[in-house]
């Protein structure tokens, strides 16, 4: 049985086709319903039309995983193009979609481990090198603009800071990519310009065989973020970290 979490309208009713799902997630009469497959509206159908609604209503199945239930309604290809979409390591992305239909949150989690673990150095490479380089002054400028909401007598100062810190991780990126072969990798989430300069310079001198490790270790957490949101689950994020 699926039911739609209560929103402003909570309302509790049976439909018997598809149609009726689709009128009332467009005119967002109910926020609440419940699809029982005698009725012929399958959790697939409702999954569709819930992903064609600009109302983005959370699903909930019961009885059975939500999680589970969203994710096995991906085809194949699907599937593969979001897997490659957090992760472009080719390799990486085939396991994981060889686990496919997945028969719990447990299940899957275990199935993105496991892959990860079976990555080679080469394919930790060509997931690296799936991101782009942040290394002109100007895309780091944009990045990291966030002293719009200082006073004015504020901005000149630390504008002219964050500058020199600009210039500086611009240069730094391009020195690790010349000293390893591969872009700098690191979880960015909720780091200031200075935080990612000061791991940086603690991370060039490193060799390279030990910044595959490094970056990996990035990578997964980076990928996870990016299940997490795809998903529309916080907690994976933690699970995969």
């Amino acid at each position: 049985m699926l039911r739609l979490l209560p929103g402003p309208f909570p309302q509790l009713i049976n439909i018997n086709s598809t149609k009726g799902v689709n009128t009332l997630i467009q005119t967002q009469q109910y926020s609440l319903m419940t699809v029982a497959p005698e009725y012929g509206v399958s959790w697939a159908d409702a999954v569709r039309l819930c992903r064609r609604s600009s109302t983005h209503l959370k699903l909930i199945d019961i009885g059975v995983p939500m999680f589970t239930n969203y994710l096995n309604t991906y085809s194949p290809d699907d599937l593969r193009r979001h897997l490659r979409n957090s992760c472009s390591a080719e390799r990486w992305v085939e396991l994981v979609a060889d686990g496919a239909p997945f028969s719990s949150e447990q299940f899957f989690v275990a199935t993105v481990r496991n892959a990860f673990a079976a990555l080679s150095s080469d394919d930790w490479l060509e997931a690296f090198a799936g991101h782009p380089m942040i290394g002109d002054v100007n895309s780091l400028r944009e990045k990291y603009a966030d002293t719009r909401g200082l006073a004015a007598s504020e901005q000149s100062a630390v504008a002219a800071a964050q500058e020199e810190v600009l210039q500086q991780l611009a240069a730094g990126n391009q020195a690790y990519l010349d000293k390893h072969g591969f872009i700098f990798i690191v979880f960015a989430t909720g780091k200031s310009a200075e935080e990612m300069l000061a791991l940086l310079n603690d991370r060039l001198p490193n060799s390279t065989e030990e910044e595959i490790v490094n970056a990996a270790r990035e990578q997964r957490k980076i990928t996870a973020l990016r299940l997490s949101k795809w998903l529309r689950t916080a907690w994976l994020a933690e699970e995969l970290a």
